[in-house]
């Protein structure tokens, strides 16, 4: 991603969303056919971390995770979340140690979280995992990003999976764009189908959380 603005407006006129750069016209907003639901504004700018995103010699921090680790700058973390920069400012172990340990996490997500902070590169698919750690390290612009990328390809199939993650993970940037896809189906399949359809996957879902769990 390079320096421009995401823009994704929920529109009655596309029976879908408008993603950036394309947007409604001035005349048509004025006209009454384009109905803007909700707008999510991303700036992104060139990263002058990029130049030590291969560095090895100023390494001083290590993000770990499940199935390995991934070296980072703290400086440059403290910068990019507040939680991190709380954490390696304080009386904190991670800070002492130099190492954060993500136990619910994969390395290929802490890559893609160390590509966002240097590169400015955001991944379109495996982004359950990435927004729910951008959400952890308040890292509200990524979070976005990934909103952006999740409805970008939202169906209908995958609709009910994000409602549940995002209502289990407290993911409430991505609820009202979950909610304002449903409303904006009910052309090609009743809400009440929707609803109920997810009511019954969420219900064998727990049946299947809570055997585990025994």
């Amino acid at each position: 991603m390079g320096n421009s603005t995401l823009t994704i407006a929920s529109t009655e006129s596309s029976g879908g969303f408008v993603l950036a750069p394309v947007s409604p016209s001035i005349p048509d907003l004025l006209s009454g056919n384009v109905k803007v639901a909700g707008v999510i504004d991303i700036f992104t700018v060139p990263s002058p971390s990029s130049a030590l995103y291969d560095d090895k010699d100023l390494i001083d921090f290590s993000l770990k995770g499940i199935d390995g680790s991934v070296d980072v700058h703290r400086h440059i973390m403290a910068a990019s979340s507040p939680v991190l920069k709380a954490m390696l400012a304080g009386p904190w172990r991670e800070a002492k140690q130099g190492v954060l340990d993500l136990k619910d996490v994969h390395i290929s997500t802490i890559q893609h979280l160390k590509d966002y902070i240097y590169l400015n590169i955001v991944p379109e698919t495996g982004l359950d995992e990435l927004i729910k750690l951008a959400h952890f390290l308040s890292m509200t612009e990524l979070v976005k990003i990934c909103v952006f990328n999740i409805l970008n390809s939202l169906t209908l199939e995958n609709f009910m999976y994000w409602n549940h993650f995002a209502a289990v993970n407290n993911i409430t940037d991505l609820t009202p764009w979950l909610l304002d896809f449903v409303i904006r189906s009910d052309d090609t399949l009743g809400i009440t189908d929707i609803i109920s359809s997810y009511a019954e996957w969420n219900s064998g879902n727990k049946g299947n959380e809570e055997k585990k769990s025994q």
